[in-house]
């Protein structure tokens, strides 16, 4: 991912070159909008990916490297793609929402259903994945709060090398 002047990103890989090493090339290139998240198929052909292009993120994917597509995933926003080993499925987030799309692709990509799983409130719709799916898609880790939220509070002692010495020193 490369990022422009006003943070928006693009979408890179690494090609293995014939004389050995790699080189940079581009999958998905636009100066006006913000590619992130992407996430390759289990079999490598289709890559995920969110992108700001309509104005809001929604999840789409992709034919790699050839770039065949895109087709969108998600219908009410949506970020964090994440497939399922098969590549059956693929996972993300709307809102503060864990959605499941089912996708086909063959003899031509189909996303015939959309599921909302469970609502995820450290599963908020960001740049950067916040949770995690088992290969079988029957399992999440999410980020949860476990108790009342308090303040942290932060303690600045000046001087402590002097308290310690004057600790240490034997009464006497």
């Amino acid at each position: 991912r490369r990022l422009h002047a006003d943070g928006f990103g693009d979408l890179w890989y690494l090609e293995a070159k014939k004389a050995g090493g790699h080189e940079v090339a581009p999958l998905l290139v636009s100066p006006d909008t913000d590619e992130v998240g992407a996430k390759l198929s289990p079999d490598g052909r289709l890559i995920a990916y969110a992108s700001n292009q309509t104005g809001r993120y929604e999840v789409y994917v992709r034919e790699f490297p050839a770039g065949g597509g895109p087709w969108q995933i998600s219908i009410r926003g949506g970020t964090q793609p994440r497939w399922r080993r098969d590549g059956r499925e693929i996972f993300y987030v709307e809102g503060n929402t864990l959605m499941a799309a089912r996708v086909e692709t063959t003899p031509r990509f189909a996303v015939p259903a959309r599921e909302r799983l469970f609502q995820c409130q450290g599963c908020l719709e960001g740049r950067s994945h916040q949770y995690d799916v088992t290969g079988d898609g029957r399992r999440f880790v999410v980020p949860e709060s476990v108790g009342e939220s308090r303040t942290p509070v932060i303690s600045v002692v000046q001087n402590w090398f002097q308290e310690f010495r004057q600790r240490r020193q034997p009464a006497g």
